[in-house]
């Protein structure tokens, strides 16, 4: 998503299963694809391979992210980010943002894990840090997909002061 390397999934879950004594397969597609780059992955073998593994997964870890900076990140085009500021969006999971009820409003396509992957894992880990996320953490939650979340005191304490407001 245009970060440095090091901060990237494919980076830091390879990293991993490295340090864990594991495997890995990456999955190497953009995040955001037209359809027709989306219907023709779709068939590709190696990719279908990949997807079906991911798919099966019995744990999922995952980050929750601010929405405007997710857009950001994924350059999203002018017309997305209107409508993500009209529909009020506060977080992003999955490709998927939510808004501050923990809604659906707007999905990426996008070629990975899925949010209805994710309800079928035995185990969600939920991944997100900073006090500036604590809005975003809390719009996620609402929406139900998750076993455990992994923050910080700053998240944690920003959480429990919008809890305390609303």
């Amino acid at each position: 998503m245009g970060e440095e390397v090091e901060n990237q999934a494919n980076t830091i879950c390879s990293q991993m299963a490295q340090r864990s004594g594991g495997n890995y397969r990456l999955l190497h597609v953009p995040d955001e694809l037209s359809k027709e780059a989306y219907d023709s992955l779709s068939l590709d073998p190696q990719v279908v391979d990949i997807l079906s593994l991911i798919r099966s997964s019995s744990m999922i870890i995952h980050g929750i992210g601010e929405a405007k900076t997710m857009a950001e990140r994924r350059k999203a085009s002018p017309q997305v980010i209107k409508l993500l500021q009209e529909k009020k969006a506060v977080s992003e999971a999955f490709g998927y943002y939510f808004n501050q009820d923990g809604e659906i409003i707007h999905k990426v396509r996008t070629i990975g894990l899925r949010l209805e992957d994710a309800h079928k894992a035995k185990h969600i880990l939920a991944v997100a840090g900073g006090s500036d996320k604590a809005m975003a953490i809390l719009s996620f939650i609402k929406h139900g997909v998750h076993d455990v979340l992994i923050t910080d005191e700053g998240a944690a304490r920003a959480m429990l002061q919008e809890v305390k407001e609303s």
